[in-house]
């Protein structure tokens, strides 16, 4: 709404799996929903998709899927939007203990295995580890904070745990 200077109603529902079905029965009228989340329901055409909310945009299957940016040039002022997985380890975890799971992590990431899971469930393989994660991170708890407090879906401001506006 914001970066795109539009307006619509926010409906906020518990995961993904239920917005897609508000969608598909005319409960919502669009879906904001990872790649990875619509594929099957874009593959049996239950969903069309409009735009990547990235700077890049994506083709699935050999359609093209435009960025949003490209129509909507301030949504890029919002971004990172990724939607992403990791794993955390306890801040109080010994260093050494870190540095064999970041190694371990660091294999894995160039693994086949890996390579493979991610391509066929249309995932993004980042690797992220260390300070460029924590930055990442704390990048998107920023853009996703403030978004859910001006969409009115937060309790509670960002700014009470100082966390700056984007």
């Amino acid at each position: 709404m914001q970066g795109a200077d539009i307006k619509f109603n926010f409906l906020p529902f518990n995961g993904s799996h239920p917005s897609q079905v508000a969608a598909m029965t005319g409960e919502a009228d669009a879906v904001l929903t990872s790649v990875s989340e619509q594929a099957e329901l874009l593959k049996a055409k239950k969903l069309i998709p409009l735009a990547m909310v990235e700077l890049k945009g994506y083709d699935f299957d050999g359609v093209k899927i435009p960025a949003a940016v490209e129509k909507y040039p301030g949504v890029a002022k919002l971004l990172p939007l990724d939607q992403w997985l990791g794993f955390a380890l306890p801040a109080d975890t010994p260093k050494d203990i870190v540095a064999k799971v970041t190694d371990a992590f660091k294999k894995a990431m160039q693994s086949d295995l890996i390579k493979d899971m991610a391509k066929t469930n249309r995932l993004t393989l980042y690797g992220y580890y260390g300070d460029q994660a924590q930055k990442v991170a704390f990048g998107m708890e920023r853009v996703w904070g403030w978004a859910l407090w001006d969409l009115k879906v937060a309790k509670k401001s960002p700014a009470d745990f100082g966390i700056q506006k984007p």
